[in-house]
């Protein structure tokens, strides 16, 4: 089964082609707030690089957030025009769950993070083991000092750009990488087990999961109260 996966949650655009268990094809690029401008271009390149045409494509994974709310709406409405038009199934992978597989971790529990600024991460928990990725921590957005207390000794912590927040948890004991780049075949390769396992998301269901809400909202509820 060849699967896109798509990831958008972040400056990092990528777009990765996976066949099963081997990894066909991948483009990223620090595309900063141009996602809607570069991604279709990304994908055609990388079924270039294959080769492969569009109809070889038999399913489509997306980074579900959390991320910018921006960049996963864009990433979010193309996965969904994709399947729609190509009549193949949809599923969704947590952008904290690609960040543990694209880490490289194994056989141990990993905490993909992510800054959600004001000293918060969001994070999500997972164990790792033969069998893949199981999720031990449903994704949320929590300060710090909270999720520092909330990890065993033996967590890896993972990341894209967290590194303002690396020396708080090696000052408990904690192993972190810090720098894992978002990866689309990583994405691709999560929504590979899910579709193989039956888990596709019905179409009409799939959105972003933000964690929290945009300032924005949090500005209107304040001036409404």
């Amino acid at each position: 089964m060849i699967v896109l996966g798509i990831e958008t949650a972040t400056p990092v655009c990528s777009v990765g082609l996976v066949r099963d268990q081997d990894v066909l094809a991948e483009v990223s690029e620090d595309a900063g707030r141009r996602h809607s401008v570069v991604l279709v271009d990304m994908i055609d390149r990388a079924l270039e690089d294959v080769p492969l045409s569009r109809d070889k494509i038999e399913g489509v994974a997306i980074s579900s957030g959390p991320g910018s709310f921006t960049g996963l709406r864009i990433g979010m409405g193309l996965a969904k025009g994709i399947c729609l038009a190509s009549d193949i199934p949809l599923a969704v992978v947590s952008t904290l769950e690609g960040l543990a597989a694209a880490s490289g971790v194994t056989d141990t529990m990993i905490c993909g993070c992510l800054d959600a600024r004001h000293d918060e991460l969001y994070s999500g928990i997972y164990q790792s083991g033969s069998s893949g990725l199981c999720s031990v921590q449903a994704d949320e957005a929590r300060s710090v000092q909270d999720l520092i207390a909330k990890l065993g000794p033996d967590t890896v912590v993972v990341g894209y750009d967290i590194e303002p927040y690396e020396q708080r948890f090696l000052d408990v004991g904690l192993t972190v990488r810090p720098s894992v780049v978002p990866s689309g075949a990583a994405v691709a390769y999560q929504g590979h087990q899910k579709l193989r396992a039956g888990q596709a998301t019905p179409i009409d269901q799939a959105a972003p999961n933000y964690c929290k809400k945009s300032q924005a909202e949090r500005l209107r509820e304040g001036i409404s109260a």
